[in-house]
């Protein structure tokens, strides 16, 4: 799936475009084009995976501006792509995780996500290099990206910010793009590739929402948004060790800091809206950490920033505006984490495994009851009788293995 239906025949309408928005579009698709080249030098498959979710989600937003900038035409766009990709769009701008809403609904009822039981309900990924350090949850986007299928899907969207760059570059005069863009040969994005590779080794594991949180428990709104937001937060923190910027001659070679902190700027103005709806216990507990981490310009400025995603008029931030602003989110972002970080609680050990071997054992002995009695939902409708007589056929089938 392309977001266009003839991408042979298309072409980006940039005629008389401003050169600040040129700027903006051109920092952002090459930022989104530089995860996709990185993402190639990858052997890891959950790292992949993980450069995937974070190059769609950018995507879904600076596409859609620039269909709505007419730099795509409407026309041509695959409607089942772009559909989707407003799906995703509408998770990370404007989505706040409220219960009742109709989308966190269905990411709860999709995931079957259960905090009195213990099930294997949670998909979480793992650093193995650094300790079991937590990068994803797998809930904001389970729903959308929940298969390998799905992601595969979305990797052929790469031609489209090369096309955008190429359209852009060719109705102006910023000639000085082309010259940066010549110097990055695929060398470089080979040596980003291998230094992210050592220093990140990426596992999924399945885990139980009923014992991922800390006693004494938070209340199930303030879960489900550790649940939603605790990705977004890590992708946002980890921006510079996952897409390093490259120096030439002591000069960085398009400076891609702009739009990370317009990434950055998209998170925390979601949970920025979040946190103006909720009284929550840990929504108080937020607005205090952030309050005393970041400083109170920091938030009209935040926001004026993350008004740059409209590609119709930006607001052009000298360089060293947008260095400060980028160390005073990643404040943010840090006080944010923290206060998740004391609310949840994880360890994939000898316990841990013990446990999944018996799940697994007891799946298999659930799938033999269920052939009996499909009504049967959940163990503890499993009569003893059943129960026994499902895990003997079971051992004598492991016997005769």
């Amino acid at each position: 799936m392309s977001l266009e239906k003839n991408p042979d025949n298309s072409k980006c309408e940039t005629t008389g475009i401003d050169p600040s928005v040129a700027s903006e579009i051109l920092q952002d698709m090459f930022f989104v084009a530089k995860i996709f080249q990185i993402q190639n030098y990858l052997d890891d498959k959950w790292l992949k995976d993980y450069y995937t979710k974070i190059a769609i989600s950018y995507l879904s937003i600076v596409l859609h501006e620039c269909l709505q900038a007419k730099l795509l035409d409407k026309e041509k766009a695959d409607k089942v792509a772009v559909k989707i990709l407003a799906s995703i769009r509408q998770r990370i701008v404007k989505l706040v995780p409220d219960g009742n809403s109709d989308s966190m609904k269905h990411i709860i009822d999709t995931m079957g996500i259960d905090f009195d039981h213990y099930c294997f309900d949670l998909q979480i990924t793992l650093n193995e290099s650094n300790n079991q350090e937590l990068f994803d949850i797998g809930f904001t986007y389970y729903d959308l990206l929940n298969t390998t299928e799905e992601l595969d899907v979305f990797n052929s969207l790469i031609r489209i910010p090369f096309q955008i760059i190429e359209g852009v570059l060719s109705e102006t005069s910023l000639n000085e793009f082309k010259a940066e863009l010549a110097i990055l040969g695929q060398s470089i994005y080979s040596n980003m590739g291998d230094y992210v590779s050592k220093s990140i080794v990426l596992h999924k594991y399945p885990y139980a929402s009923g014992v991922f949180f800390k006693y004494p428990e938070i209340c199930r709104e303030d879960k489900l948004v550790v649940l939603y937001y605790y990705t977004l937060v890590k992708q946002a923190m980890m921006l510079d060790i996952l897409i390093p910027d490259y120096t030439y001659k002591d000069e960085i070679v398009i400076d891609t800091t702009p739009a990370k902190c317009k990434f950055r700027a998209i998170i925390i103005e979601n949970i920025g809206q979040y946190l103006k709806k909720s009284d929550s216990p840990m929504a108080k507990e937020l607005c205090v950490g952030i309050n005393n981490a970041v400083e109170k310009s920091f938030f009209s400025k935040n926001r004026s920033v993350k008004n740059n995603i409209h590609y119709k008029k930006t607001t052009v931030y000298g360089k060293d505006e947008i260095v400060k602003l980028y160390a005073q989110q990643e404040l943010y972002l840090e006080a944010v984490k923290k206060i998740f970080d004391s609310k949840i609680k994880y360890k994939v050990g000898w316990k841990y495994r013990l446990i999944r071997f018996i799940a697994d054992k007891t799946d298999a002995t659930m799938i033999e009851v269920r052939k009996k009695n499909k009504n049967m939902k959940r163990f503890e409708d499993v009569s003893i009788d059943e129960w026994e007589n499902a895990r003997e056929r079971i051992r004598k089938k492991d016997e005769m293995l």
